[in-house]
C-alpha cells in the first residue's frame, strides 16, 4: 500500500466517523442557526425601525397587543446583545439586549434592557418571540 493510499483511506475514516457523530447534533445545529437568522431579523426590524416586520417574529397570540402608531415616535439608535440566546433542552431561549433609542418629538435619548423569550414551534419550524415589543417609554 502506497503512503497515498493509506492517507487518503484515513482521510475517509475521519470523514466517515466525523459524519456519524455529526448527526447527532444535527437538531441542535439547525435550532441555532434558525434562531441566530430569527434574532438577527428581529434586532435588523428594531434597529432600522421597521415595527411590522418585528411583529412578525412574534407568536401570532401576542399581535393583536402591538400598537404601531405609538411606535411611529420611536427610533432606536443602537441595539446591543448584552447576554447571549442560549438554547435550553425545552428548546427556549432568553436573550437580553440593550437599546438606546430617541422619542423623534423630543429628540430625548432613553435606554431599556430588553429580555426576550424566543420558543421553538416544531410544527411550524420557527422561532416565536414571547412577551412582545421593547417596552419603550414614551
Amino acid at each position: 500500500m502506497t503512503i497515498t493510499r493509506a492517507l487518503l483511506l484515513l482521510g475517509t475514516a475521519i470523514a466517515v466517523v466525523s459524519t456519524g457523530v455529526g448527526c447527532g447534533h444535527v437538531k441542535e445545529d439547525m435550532l441555532a442557526q434558525t434562531l441566530y437568522a430569527a434574532t438577527k431579523g428581529y434586532r435588523e426590524s428594531i434597529r432600522w425601525g421597521y415595527y411590522e416586520a418585528a411583529v412578525g417574529f412574534l407568536h401570532p397570540d401576542e399581535r393583536p397587543d402591538v400598537d404601531l402608531e405609538a411606535l411611529a415616535n420611536i427610533r432606536a439608535t443602537s441595539y446591543e446583545e448584552i447576554q447571549p440566546a442560549v438554547i435550553t433542552p425545552q428548546e427556549t431561549a432568553v436573550q437580553l439586549v440593550r437599546i438606546d433609542y430617541v422619542l423623534r418629538d423630543e429628540q430625548r435619548l432613553k435606554t431599556l434592557v430588553d429580555r426576550q423569550e424566543w420558543r421553538w414551534d416544531e410544527e411550524l419550524g420557527a422561532w416565536w418571540l414571547y412577551g412582545g415589543l421593547p417596552a419603550f417609554e414614551q
